[in-house]
């Protein structure tokens, strides 16, 4: 989305509904449930219901299915208006050793398992901890296993998918609000900081800045449609500022420096936002 800030949470700059795009957007629900006794495991996720509230030709129907699933956690996305598909996954909190993924083509009456759709070159089902939707076709989706470093990419709902090992922990993927092959990864883990670029929707990534505190994509019609922000780390420890058109592909134009020796950049809407730090 943007003017969503994505990595790092600002130190200095707060506003009263604030933007974090590598949180699961507010379409996406997540239901976690304890188990009263730990040493007896039961199916907690077994009955879920989900209440069609967008859709007026479906307002009032609440449909019930038995999962029968033993994960403590479930992260349910309906695709949005014009599309019957649910997805759900579930998965345990805390270092999760196995997952199952579950999508229903008729607003929850009935689901289909995936996780066997999802597997790794060794044969083993995909760990999964996050899903994404794209903002321009809800039949996108991108699947993240953090544990082996896979993505798991689908054009069509679910019917199919394609896999790719990624350089890195898919900890926090982008989506491009206009153009569905561009996606945007970073790993706030990761001691170089990188962020990464897929131009093909997941199926490859290179790295285009190092250093990256938080990244932004443009605010149309304010910017570009490429137009991307990244708020620098700097040995000082304080940040660099930098937009790019492109990418920051050298060879098709050049990025630029809107600021420096900052605590904290927001970006808005319109308006851009930087703290300092002044000694007096």
């Amino acid at each position: 989305t943007g003017g969503a800030r994505h990595g790092a949470p600002a130190r200095t700059l707060h506003f009263t509904s604030d933007v974090r795009g590598n949180v699961l957007d507010d379409s996406i629900l997540t239901v976690t449930v304890s188990n009263p006794d730990e040493s007896k495991p039961q199916s907690h996720l077994s009955r879920i219901r989900r209440r069609i509230v967008e859709d007026d030709a479906h307002k009032n129907m609440t449909s019930l299915y038995e999962f029968n699933d033993a994960h403590y956690q479930m992260i349910i996305h309906w695709a949005g208006a014009g599309s019957r598909v649910i997805v759900a996954l579930t998965k345990d909190v805390g270092n999760p050793n196995n997952s199952n993924i579950y999508i229903s083509y008729n607003y929850g009456d009935t689901f289909e398992e995936k996780s066997d759709h999802m597997r790794l070159p060794n044969g083993s089902n995909a760990v999964l901890d996050r899903f994404y939707n794209s903002p321009l076709y809800n039949s996108h989706y991108v699947f993240c296993d953090v544990v082996d470093n896979y993505i798991f990419t689908t054009e069509n709902y679910g019917h199919s998918f394609s896999s790719y090992s990624v350089p890195f922990r898919p900890q926090h993927v982008s989506l491009h609000s206009t153009d569905s092959r561009i996606l945007l990864a970073h790993d706030e883990d990761d001691q170089e900081k990188r962020l990464w670029l897929s131009q093909n929707f997941g199926a490859t990534w290179h790295a285009i800045q190092v250093s990256v505190k938080s990244y932004f994509w443009g605010v149309q019609p304010w910017d570009a449609a490429n137009r991307l922000y990244v708020e620098r780390q700097e040995p000082s420890g304080t940040s660099t500022v930098v937009a790019s058109d492109n990418y920051f592909d050298t060879e098709q134009g050049t990025s630029y420096t809107l600021m420096t020796g900052v605590e904290d950049f927001e970006l808005r809407e319109q308006y851009m936002f930087s703290s300092k730090k002044e000694c007096l």
